[in-house]
């Protein structure tokens, strides 16, 4: 196996770190494409519950991984997974219009319910918007934050 100890373990730990990071920006983003705005909050939901969901059935499934494999072993199994996983996703995932599933009622179904920024364009902060921006340490004055 490649991990040989607590330095590669660390490692390998940190570039899944690295791999995973993006996970919830491209969920809101696939949220953002093939959601209305109004249905928005439960996909958000779902995929957030779901993740958490996961990792709460992912520590018996990889104690049981672990007792069979060893740990090493249970690292190849679940990096394997999560390469698939990533496969799958890159096969079968498109924006609505270029998707090959969505029939042209649905795409404008999902464009209709849709904010209207056209795609690829960045957004320009106005000298209006950018004063009355909050600055990064007044946000721990509210108690949610």
């Amino acid at each position: 196996m490649i991990a040989q100890g607590f330095a590669s373990l660390l490692g390998f730990r940190l570039l899944l770190g690295i791999g995973e990071s993006p996970a919830y920006q491209s969920n809101i983003k696939a949220t953002g494409e093939w959601f209305l705005k109004q249905e928005r909050g439960l996909a958000t939901g779902i995929y957030d519950s779901g993740a958490r969901a996961g990792a709460a059935a992912a520590a018996p499934i990889v104690a049981g991984l672990i007792a069979l494999m060893g740990w090493r072993g249970s690292f190849v199994v679940t990096g394997a997974v999560g390469l698939l996983w990533a496969a799958a996703w890159v096969w079968f995932y498109r924006r609505p219009r270029r998707h090959w599933m969505a029939s042209e009622a649905e795409v404008e179904y999902i464009e209709a319910g849709q904010d209207h920024e056209p795609e690829g364009e960045e957004h320009r902060v106005s000298e209006a918007d950018d004063r009355s921006r909050i600055r990064w340490i007044d946000l721990l004055r509210y108690r949610a934050v």
